[in-house]
């Protein structure tokens, strides 16, 4: 899994965008993030930079953007290979479906391609199941690949705790909102810094939410068409009968 696999190397390691061995010479170290996220801005998102172990090829993004994003997430997760748990395009967009194959897992990024082609999304630390009461904290954070401009990550602003929640009521999705109303309600769907309705075909996203740091939506339109959705995440086990690390002893080169 990741930098600990005990596949054996070979000579072109060094070459392979999706080596988790690959080094990169020529610096005493890795350069800042700040400086290697204003270099990715600027070559692209086609191919991964630092090489996380993916073992199969996203159909929403570039690998180099679900490359980039796993850097944002908890630097103990980077150790280890990423798949991905749910596609709506492989397993349909019941979100029966989607919490029977998600819910057990704790740490996702979540990646929503809309009809408009900007990708975005969110990274969640806590499992996707039905709850009374938000969940998550502050290690959660929004993401947007727009079609023009700069990748953002928005992390968590502090002001309130309202990061993750699938509500009992039609499997709606909430991430981020403005607290309680004059009436004590929660001020939800029109504020979240992204909505989503339950067989995900539509949602919405405010940059007027206050639990995460986007000043602006995270899509063109406020309101958005969803295209397709993924969730990836790192693997802790090995689920097959012979140990081997790998499904099938390969990966998504």
């Amino acid at each position: 899994m990741g930098c600990f696999s005990s596949a054996p190397r070979n000579k072109h390691d060094e070459y392979d965008s999706y080596s988790a061995d690959r080094q990169y010479v020529g610096f005493a170290g890795k350069l800042p993030d700040d400086i290697m996220d204003l270099i990715w801005n600027f070559v692209g998102f086609d191919e991964p930079i630092w090489g996380n172990v993916l073992r199969e090829k996203p159909k929403i993004c570039s690998a180099g953007k679900l490359d980039w994003l796993i850097t944002k997430t908890p630097k103990v997760l980077h150790c280890f290979d990423w798949t991905c748990h749910y596609c709506t395009q492989r397993d349909g967009t019941s979100m029966i479906t989607f919490r029977e194959k998600v819910s057990i897992h704790s740490e996702t990024l979540l990646i929503i391609k809309d009809k408009d082609q900007t990708i975005f999304g969110v990274y969640s630390n806590k499992p996707w199941k039905r709850t009374n009461s938000f969940s998550g904290d502050s290690k959660n954070f929004l993401f947007s690949f727009p079609e023009e401009g700069i990748a953002q990550i928005f992390r968590a602003s502090g002001e309130n705790n309202l990061y993750q929640k699938i509500s009992f009521d039609k499997d709606t999705m909430f991430l981020g909102g403005t607290g309680a109303d004059k009436e004590g309600k929660l001020d939800m769907s029109a504020k979240c810094g992204l909505f989503l309705t339950g067989n995900f075909s539509r949602g919405h996203s405010s940059g007027n939410n206050a639990t995460y740091s986007n000043t602006k939506s995270l899509t063109k339109k406020e309101d958005f068409d969803v295209l397709a959705l993924e969730v990836w995440g790192p693997v802790y086990w090995d689920d097959s009968d012979d140990g081997v690390h790998l499904h099938d002893n390969k990966r998504y080169m």
